[in-house]
């Protein structure tokens, strides 16, 4: 995590990935909502683990998940209806 940020209806966290060679440098940005950031208890410095999966991307720190982004198969797996 190289840093965080507040923002009104959650948090922002900026991912760095570190080690390897320049070329393979990266980062991220994750906006949690409110109600999830709460619970992610992350700090900078903290090391957040992304682990493929055939339906996306789940980000896991200190043994929990914090966060699961998924790919087009998972979209369409996604379904939300209204209960009559």
């Amino acid at each position: 995590v190289e840093s965080i940020a507040s923002v009104a209806d959650g948090t922002i966290y900026v991912l760095k990935k570190v080690g390897g060679d320049a070329s393979a440098a990266s980062k991220a940005s994750v906006k949690l909502g409110a109600n999830a950031s709460g619970n992610a208890s992350l700090v900078v410095g903290q090391s957040v683990n992304f682990v493929a999966e055939s339906t996306g991307t789940a980000l896991i720190a200190s043994g929990k998940l914090i966060a699961f982004i998924p790919n087009e198969i998972g979209q369409s797996l996604i379904y939300h209806a209204p209960i009559h």
